[in-house]
């Protein structure tokens, strides 16, 4: 009895210092859109001050009207009594231009495109910012986009997906909260004291090193993103459809090729990731039965949703991140010497379709195909 009673007062002395820690740790999000706006959520869900930090633009004022007129809530599309939410009275102190925020908190979380990094940095530059910066974004190595710079930059992996629904304020989770994780560079010392900190998060907040292996499992995972934009489909139709699988599956087997001769083994955060890495070219070759059978439990929760490119073209936002994806993949591979003739011609057409700015192309399938000089074999595509 008395053991039993004091774990349950070391409990809460647990529970009351990381509140304690909670009111007086402060972030500043900078981007409030799918993905900023759900970190952001998740922060203010767990006691901790926040702000997000809009750019000025059309866009950031729109948000702020709509979103002090709703608030901004935050679900999970696998979990219908989940629910996170910030009330109108409460959000308007939240969305702020000024970025004399910046010098006043604990940590900084980016969560904008790729494509804005050089902005990004002057902005935090000008602002003589001093605290830890967490980007999350998509890709590998991203401080080289950065240069030099005086602040710490901590690399993060964020590995689910959201999706923001501007007229409504609210974003949506599309996978089960159970495989949704923040992965952080655990060579800093920042990002293991943060992974620590943020363990009473709703999602799963881990700090692991070496980076760059989970940075390429992501990377090769979201190969998925230029396809499915391309198709302008949702994730559950294209995956049925035998064609997008074959494209997928060429430059999945391109990136593969090129992680093997650079030296880089991709992993994922599970044993199911893991498997899913290794076998994933073989899968999206499988006939469509065999592939729903095997991966149609992963597509829980995300069937209707789309990939952040494809959400991208339909909001007209370009350039896309497509330099920092299969562009990736196309460099490396030159720096190793492994052809990537797949990846290039989807690039091309993602450049097209940024050119075009008219939303998703909606290629078909054999279209797609006969671009990317895809065919299959059999039954299985090669």
């Amino acid at each position: 009895w008395v053991k039993s009673r004091a774990t349950r007062f070391d409990a809460q002395r647990q529970a009351i210092t990381i509140s304690m820690e909670n009111h007086s740790t402060s972030f500043v999000v900078v981007g409030a859109g799918a993905i900023g706006s759900f970190v952001g959520l998740l922060l203010d869900h767990a006691g901790f001050q926040m702000k997000f930090l809009q750019r000025q633009s059309q866009t950031a004022h729109v948000q702020q009207k709509t979103l002090t007129r709703t608030g901004l809530r935050g679900w999970c599309s696998a979990e219908t009594d989940f629910e996170m939410h910030i009330p109108p009275e409460r959000i308007k102190g939240m969305l702020t231009m000024d970025q004399d925020c910046l010098t006043s908190c604990s940590y900084i979380m980016v969560a904008t495109k790729r494509t804005a990094n050089a902005a990004i940095a002057r902005q935090l530059a000008e602002a003589q910012v001093t605290c830890p910066v967490i980007f999350l974004q998509n890709g590998m190595n991203i401080k080289k986009d950065l240069g030099t710079v005086t602040f710490e930059v901590v690399e993060a992996v964020v590995s689910f997906n959201v999706v923001y629904d501007g007229d409504q304020g609210a974003v949506t989770l599309s996978e089960e909260r159970d495989g949704a994780k923040i992965i952080m560079d655990g060579a800093s010392a920042s990002a293991r004291q943060l992974a620590e900190l943020l363990a009473g998060l709703p999602i799963g907040v881990q700090a692991i090193d070496p980076l760059l292996a989970v940075q390429a499992g992501k990377l090769q995972l979201n190969l998925t993103n230029a396809i499915n934009a391309l198709s302008g489909l949702a994730i559950l139709p294209m995956f049925t459809q035998a064609s997008y699988r074959a494209v997928l599956a060429a430059c999945v087997a391109e990136a593969k090729a090129v992680f093997t001769k650079a030296g880089i083994r991709p992993i994922g955060l599970s044993r199911r990731d893991n498997s899913q890495l290794k076998f994933m070219h073989l899968l999206l070759r499988a006939p469509t039965w065999l592939f729903m059978l095997i991966v149609g439990r992963r597509l829980r929760g995300r069937g209707q949703g789309r990939t952040s490119m494809s959400q991208d073209f339909e909001a007209r936002r370009v350039p896309t991140e497509i330099d920092f994806l299969n562009g990736e993949v196309v460099r490396l591979g030159k720096e190793v010497g492994v052809d990537c003739p797949v990846n290039r011609a989807v690039i091309k057409l993602v450049k097209e379709a940024e050119q075009a700015n008219q939303g998703c192309p909606g290629l078909l399938g054999d279209a797609l195909m006969e671009a990317c000089h895809v065919r299959y074999f059999g039954c299985w595509c090669q």
